[in-house]
């Protein structure tokens, strides 16, 4: 892939997060009663939400994509040696269908699912999660062989972990009252690491 390609599939990678959380902290605040504390960030794109449109477009749809896109020079710029190194950005790019895929099926009335779409928007956005914390771990082996990327491996382990543990806070209700919080950082964790990793890349020779 030429260097220029991968630039601009980096600035993808750049725009992604920056995009997610201005759509989630502006319709966070236009929406009212919203609480980012305790409701989760898909309450913005329910069936009923006031800006539900703006949300599945541009805080999924829009998002997703540009993830897809940046994950293809991500994949380019880092050096291959197996075939177990295309895991970690086949579980991105896994990550990144996921997310588009919860603009076109949007959850319920206050994410509390019950229908068939409802449902189906929660095993995408597990699904999402999980691909993307999942490739921060294993992707790392592959960057530590890279000379150009080898002082971020840590990072990339620390990104996963910490989002792990962070997600397992959902199998005790004590969190509960505390769902939407834990829900962002889970996955804001990991779009903080496409944000460094999509930098990094577009500086790449």
């Amino acid at each position: 892939m030429k260097r220029k390609m991968r630039k601009i599939l980096a600035v993808s990678g750049i725009l992604g997060p920056l995009i997610y959380v201005t759509v989630i902290f502006v319709l966070g605040f236009l929406t009212p009663g919203y609480d980012n504390i305790t409701q989760y960030m898909s309450e913005l794109g329910a069936v009923g939400a006031p800006y539900a449109v703006f949300m599945n477009t541009f805080g999924f749809m829009l998002v997703g994509l540009l993830l897809i896109l940046f994950t293809i020079g991500f994949h380019d710029g880092i050096k291959k040696t197996a075939k177990i190194d295309a895991i970690g950005p086949a579980l991105m790019l896994v990550s990144g269908i996921s997310l588009f895929l919860l603009g076109i099926f949007t959850c319920d009335t206050g994410c509390a699912n019950f229908s068939i779409m409802g449902n189906i928007h929660s095993y995408f956005a597990r699904l999402s999660a999980a691909s993307m914390i999942l490739a921060t771990i294993l992707i790392a082996p592959r960057i530590k062989r890279d000379n150009h990327w080898s002082r971020y491996w840590k990072f990339s382990v620390l990104t996963g972990v910490v989002s792990l543990l962070f997600s397992a806070l959902f199998i005790f209700t004590v969190f509960s009252a505390w769902a939407g919080f834990v829900q962002r950082i889970t996955v804001l964790m990991p779009l903080m690491w496409v944000e460094v990793m999509a930098a990094r890349l577009f500086q790449s020779p």
